[in-house]
């Protein structure tokens, strides 16, 4: 999985990102959680492309957490900007 944060002028973030299965394919459904302080406080599912997005999310350390079918993801490193 790969993520990316972009600020917005309205004083919050949209962090999108991308989830990969097997050599590179794209997965879709895969729900992506962002936990702050052990609550999950955004959640979004990822499209045919694997594409996932939050809007609006405050500044904050938030731990993100993906699962299909009931099976967690593990996380790869993304890129911030």
């Amino acid at each position: 999985m790969d993520f990316f944060g972009t600020a917005l002028m309205s004083g919050g973030y949209t962090v999108s990102g991308y989830c990969y299965g097997f050599l590179d394919a794209p997965l879709s459904d895969v729900y992506v959680y962002l936990y702050y302080n052990g609550t999950i406080y955004y959640s979004a599912c990822s499209d045919s492309n694997g594409y996932f997005a939050f809007n609006n999310v405050p500044s904050a350390y938030y731990e993100l957490f993906a699962e299909k079918d009931a099976a967690s993801l593990n996380i790869g490193d993304g890129s911030t900007t």
